[in-house]
């Protein structure tokens, strides 16, 4: 067994200027910040993520996804031009709980830095 592994999650509101987002971009940029200097904190003793989903198909963004029109424009605007399902999610969060995380973690991280390079995010 691995070191321990705290995971928290963010949003996608945090790091772009979304309107009607204020609360939760503020709370959720405050998660991001903590998890840095938890991080920094507890590495290498314990391992320190967050993930920040983008619209999930669950009943909280039922609202977003509530017709054809509002889809389509959530689709065109993201990248991957479709939005999660919440399996995508836990796959996502399950992966990095695992001890196989901590080696490849740091893999991902560049690869992150360079979408986020890509569309000025």
């Amino acid at each position: 067994m691995g070191p321990p592994s705290i995971l928290l999650f963010s949003t996608v509101a945090a790091k772009l200027s979304m309107p009607f987002h204020t609360s939760l971009a503020g709370f959720k940029s405050a998660v991001e910040g903590l998890v840095k200097s938890l991080g920094a904190e507890l590495a290498p003793t314990i391992r320190v993520n967050a993930i920040a989903p983008a619209v999930t198909d669950t009943q909280l963004a039922s609202k977003l996804l509530r017709n054809e029109k509002m889809i389509e424009n959530i689709t065109e605007r993201h990248p991957l031009k479709r939005f999660l399902n919440p399996e995508e999610v836990a796959s996502t969060a399950a992966f990095l709980m695992f001890d196989k995380a901590a080696s490849q973690v740091k893999f991902l991280r560049w690869i992150v830095a360079l979408y986020l390079l890509k569309y000025k995010l």
